[in-house]
């Protein structure tokens, strides 16, 4: 069983929780009788739950997830360390600096092949600090509405200032995810500091997040939403709706990482999950037809578009004001 929470979810302290084994044969032994895996997780809710149903099916141990931006996960999730409580065993986001910032606090524990065996086929690449899994990469595009819009408009990003466009964007605020930002800074570095600005006077419509642009392009309001994603866009379009996502060049995305939560109130659950994720029968589900896997192009995922770059988080950060001002949002 999967339970999705928002903004909600009672904390618990680790008082009383099972220690954590050692071995995974002890470990799987040891998660059968802790209850539930408590997910903190910024992949879209349709995507994340198709990996902790099969998880569950696999093992007979519950998933309940909290689902929110990366930036309001990396902050509820700190928050709640820095008081000693936390709900969370496993932790997925798409920002490195928190991450890395997490393991100097000892707010994540460290991963072993011998706990977690997918490790031995896991990138080096892949993993950071030996402590968090790049689990996910979804390239940023652009949702268009096919009956408004071409792909071929998009060969470039300066597609999103075609007068024809003035007040038929969504422009995806990018304060909370530090992932838009990335792409954002990408463009200025691209194009100039002027494009946002020339972006700003589109008189784009500002939405909290990509979903409900999406939906609201796909309802006849508007014609593309920027940023977005394949794993927002592709529900819509499988069910009749006249969206689809284009990658122009150059682009970036948003990788997303996992780790075990030092905390966890249920650690051997925890670790069997975070290593169910990285093994390919998760990865497939995980990346099917909206992301790439670190394990390579595997069957169903979607190969990086061409001009992908890695997002540089940490300069985006730095650059957060700026970018910001840029778009006329500050």
């Amino acid at each position: 069983m999967v339970l999705a929470a928002v903004l909600s979810g009672c904390l618990s302290s680790g008082e009383g929780a099972a220690e954590a084994a050692a071995g995974f044969e002890s470990i799987s032994s040891g998660a059968t009788s802790e209850g539930a895996v408590t997910w903190y997780v910024s992949i879209p809710e349709a995507v994340a739950k198709g990996v902790a149903d099969a998880f569950s099916g696999k093992y007979g141990i519950g998933v309940e997830m909290t689902v929110l931006t990366s930036g309001l996960l990396a902050t509820r999730y700190s928050s709640e360390m820095s008081s000693g409580k936390s709900a969370a065993d496993v932790v997925t986001l798409a920002d490195p600096v928190f991450f890395k910032d997490a393991v100097a606090k000892q707010w994540v524990g460290g991963l072993d092949p011998a706990d977690e065996p997918a490790l031995e086929t896991w990138p080096d690449t892949a993993l950071r600090e030996n402590s968090y899994a790049l689990v996910n990469i979804q390239p940023i595009g652009v949702t268009i509405d096919t009956k408004k819009a071409k792909a071929a408009d998009f060969g470039s990003w300066e597609g999103l200032l075609a007068p024809s466009l003035k007040g038929q964007v969504y422009l995806v605020n990018p304060a909370n995810v530090p992932s838009w930002l990335a792409h954002m800074n990408l463009l200025r570095k691209t194009y100039g500091d002027g494009f946002l600005a020339k972006l700003a006077a589109q008189s784009p419509k500002l939405v909290d997040s990509s979903v409900p642009g999406v939906q609201q392009v796909a309802a006849g309001s508007g014609t593309l939403v920027y940023p977005s994603l394949l794993s927002v866009s592709r529900p819509l379009s499988a069910k009749g709706a006249s969206v689809e996502t284009v990658f122009p060049s150059p682009t970036t995305g948003v990788e997303q990482f996992a780790a075990v939560s030092s905390a966890a109130p249920h650690p051997n659950a925890a670790r069997l999950f975070l290593n169910f994720l990285l093994t390919e029968e998760a990865q497939k589900i995980l990346n099917k037809g909206t992301g790439s896997s670190p394990l390579g192009n595997l069957e169903g995922t979607v190969p990086l578009p061409d001009g992908y770059v890695s997002p540089d988080v940490e300069a985006a950060l730095a650059a957060k004001a700026e970018i910001v001002s840029g778009l006329g949002l500050g």
